[in-house]
């Protein structure tokens, strides 16, 4: 697949769609890996608050997670169904991410079962510098 049709692919099969499509390029995928970028937005995260600060951002997780959730629709034909988080073994910030700031983003297959997979990803600057690392974070699968 072309980088656009993995992007119209991501759209379709999660469903993740303006507010909630945090994604910005997905690269592309090879055996075990996924690769693609986003652009941090600080925005109303809730009704009441003009803008949310985070010490760390929950946007670059989330992007993660998308990368997770495309890598199994991309590679994997099977029936519909979700990822969910289920552990997370590390978790590093090297420094907070600047509203409008580009973050390249990877991730790597640890292994995978019937119950799900367990990734280790990690988001970096323009420069390849570190933002943020994750070591073996389960996604489990979920029929709803």
């Amino acid at each position: 697949m072309d980088t656009h049709e993995i992007q119209e692919s991501y759209e379709q099969r999660t469903g993740l769609t303006g507010r909630y499509r945090v994604l910005e390029r997905i690269h592309g995928t090879g055996a075990g890996v996924v690769k693609g970028d986003m652009v941090y937005r600080e925005q109303a995260d809730m009704a009441g608050f003009d803008r949310v600060r985070y010490q760390y951002s929950p946007y670059l997780l989330e992007a993660l997670m998308h990368l997770f959730a495309i890598y199994v629709a991309i590679r994997q034909e099977e029936e519909a169904w979700n990822l969910i988080p289920v552990s997370i073994e590390e978790m590093s910030f090297a420094r907070t991410v600047r509203n409008g700031e580009r973050c390249s983003l990877e991730a790597r297959l640890r292994s995978q079962d019937d119950q799900g997979f367990v990734w280790d990803a990690r988001a970096a600057d323009d420069s390849g510098t570190p933002i943020m690392q994750i070591l073996s974070m389960r996604m489990n699968r979920f029929d709803p």
